[in-house]
């Protein structure tokens, strides 16, 4: 195929078919980069037949929380081009009056295009999808930009409609402390961001006499920490979080197989993780397979001794960095069954020190020591 190649877009589908071109098992799009002659290889079973349909899409300029609306006949496609930034979170919105595919893929531009910043790390995770919300004529997809750059939405047709698309960010700040009363759609979402520090533990719950609640906590990059649906009293939910790395994380609150909806109440606290200085030592009590946590400041450079030590269980300690890494863990490094390691900090901050109860049960001490 040699002609101008930067609006041409390949359809792709699962199962070929000798009835002609079956919408509903659309797998993605392929869009061809650069102009010039392109291939398009066909594998299978032999004498089964197949399809191959070729058309032009509609692509059409956005801009961030916008509205676009368009009308397609079964079989076209319109593709919604848009920039978007690090970091920023959105709900897509489709609304439509029949029926319609849609997905979103990231696009390769020129390096040096104007007007455009593009962060090039990480190609592969350009963006994360929470749980999306969808019901009767309207889905809503949940998405996060990992990395700054071009990105396009994909609508095609599996009959005559019309459509309204818009982007949106529906996210409310929770302090801490914070009680706050919200609804929710019968199969819809509510989403918070939560502001935490390192060696906090972040409780959140939600109480509602309406749906089901079911609890998702996720960090800055989008990646699922805890869930919870009846950690709470009755069907509420309640999730509890040790916070490793100083960031923005996101909660989002939905009911329990998209089935219920109403008022409910979402409530913040946060219970700070002793703290331990260096130099000194502090004491507690451990079961088996229980854990205990302490935090202190650190400067990068200085070498600190970890020592757990107790007369009548196995203790095991971990040190987390300010990123939220595990940097080094121990468990018998000590006298018997005591816990002993040296960890020369990599950068100045505010560091986790996990101790574990492995065998037995009963007090135990956990020390800090300069290592200079």
């Amino acid at each position: 195929c040699r002609e101008n190649m930067q609006k041409l877009y390949v359809n792709v589908f699962m199962e070929p078919t000798t009835k002609g071109q079956n919408l509903a098992d659309w797998s993605g799009t392929v869009r061809a980069e650069s102009t010039g002659e392109h291939t398009i290889t066909l594998s299978g079973r032999p004498r089964e037949g197949y399809s191959l349909l070729m058309r032009e899409a509609r692509l059409r300029d956005w801009k961030d929380e916008s509205v676009a609306s368009g009308t397609l006949e079964a079989g076209e496609m319109d593709v919604w081009r848009f920039d978007a930034a690090a970091d920023r979170f959105r709900v897509m919105e489709v609304q439509k009056q029949g029926n319609i595919l849609s997905q979103l893929v990231p696009v390769a531009v020129p390096e040096k295009e104007e007007g455009l910043q593009v962060d090039r790390r990480d190609e592969g995770s350009a963006f994360v999808t929470f749980p999306s919300s969808r019901k009767g004529d309207v889905r809503r997809d949940h998405v996060l930009f990992r990395r700054a750059g071009r990105f396009e939405v994909h609508l095609l047709a599996r009959s005559r409609l019309t459509y309204r698309l818009r982007m949106f960010d529906p996210t409310l700040p929770l302090p801490a402390g914070s009680a706050l009363d919200g609804r929710i759609a019968v199969g819809g979402t509510a989403l918070y961001t939560i502001q935490a520090t390192a060696g906090q533990i972040i409780n959140a719950s939600v109480d509602s006499g309406s749906f089901d609640a079911f609890l998702r906590l996720y960090d800055g990059q989008g990646n699922l920490l805890v869930k919870n649906d009846d950690g709470g009293e009755n069907l509420n939910s309640r999730i509890s979080l040790l916070v490793k790395r100083s960031d923005r994380y996101r909660l989002q609150i939905s009911s329990t197989g998209n089935g219920g909806g109403g008022a409910f109440r979402v409530r913040h606290e946060v219970e700070a993780v002793p703290a331990l200085k260096i130099g000194k030592r502090g004491t507690g009590r451990l079961g088996s397979g229980s854990e205990a946590y302490w935090s202190f400041r650190g400067e990068k450079g200085r070498t600190v001794l970890v020592l757990a030590r107790s007369a009548t269980c196995d203790v095991a300690v971990e040190l987390f960095g300010p990123d939220g890494a595990g940097l080094k863990s121990d468990d018998d490094g000590g006298v018997g069954s005591d816990s002993l390691m040296a960890v020369r900090l990599p950068e100045s901050g505010q560091y986790v020190l996990k101790v574990s109860g492995r065998q037995g049960e009963g007090d135990y001490e956990v020390r800090l020591i300069d290592g200079e």
